[in-house]
């Protein structure tokens, strides 16, 4: 399928192209239509280059020698994933699938290699995603160093975005998505989103039809719950 150059601008990745390079990119830029469940990268595979999610929503998940499952990351509408194998050509650690129907960019490795040698705005967004993603591993390690509770209220703070209030607000997941984030059981999840509830430091509401979470600040006592609990 083909995607409009025009509407490659409102996409964070291709938004620091001017039009003309817009246009003798888009014909270079590959667009793919995948159903729910499909891996787009296995693990221990070379990524083809860096795909863009256009429309859709995807999961990032690894296998240990073990075969246990290992969840870290969700992707939405804008993200982009394969750009570490684009860089050092190493296979990839994880697997990315579809957690629904989705719409794909990608832009071909030796493309997407030009770009990251020639084009200093585009190499700024890749050095600022991986910089972020770092941060974030780093914010899963400090999850789970703690109980249940505090790693609940870890992961949604980062899913989340916070307001001058000190609340934070997000897309609410799924008590089996959010198990396989923290690495707990899903009864344990929802046992803990409802003791969040009560003691008022969650509230999960619906806006537009999309249910959302409220994560509101905590004091250095009811931190030390979240330690605890």
């Amino acid at each position: 399928m083909d995607i409009p150059y025009s509407r490659l601008k409102n996409i964070t990745l291709f938004s620091v192209f001017t039009q003309p390079e817009l246009q003798s990119l888009a014909p270079q830029i590959k667009a793919f239509e995948f159903q729910k469940g499909l891996t787009i990268i296995k693990q221990n595979a070379v990524a083809q280059g860096i795909f863009v999610i256009f429309e859709g929503r995807l999961r990032i998940y690894s296998f240990d020698f073990e075969n246990k499952e290992t969840a870290f990351a969700f992707l939405n509408k804008g993200d982009f994933f394969g750009e570490l194998s684009v860089i050092d050509q190493i296979p990839s650690s994880v697997n990315v699938e579809t957690v629904e129907p989705s719409i794909l960019l990608l832009i071909p490795s030796p493309l997407a290699q030009r770009l990251l040698q020639n084009h200093a705005a585009f190499n700024q967004i890749v050095l600022h995603k991986l910089a972020n993603t770092l941060r974030k591993s780093n914010e899963k390690i400090r999850m789970l160093s703690a109980k249940s509770m505090g790693r609940v209220i870890y992961f949604l703070s980062a899913q989340g975005n916070p307001n001058l209030h000190g609340e934070v607000h997000g897309k609410m997941l799924t008590h089996e998505e959010i198990a396989n984030m923290v690495n707990l059981s899903r009864e344990t999840v929802s046992r803990t989103i409802t003791q969040l509830q009560k003691l008022g430091h969650l509230r999960i509401y619906y806006e537009a039809e999309q249910k959302m979470f409220c994560i509101k600040p905590m004091d250095v006592e009811d931190k030390r719950i979240g330690q605890k609990g």
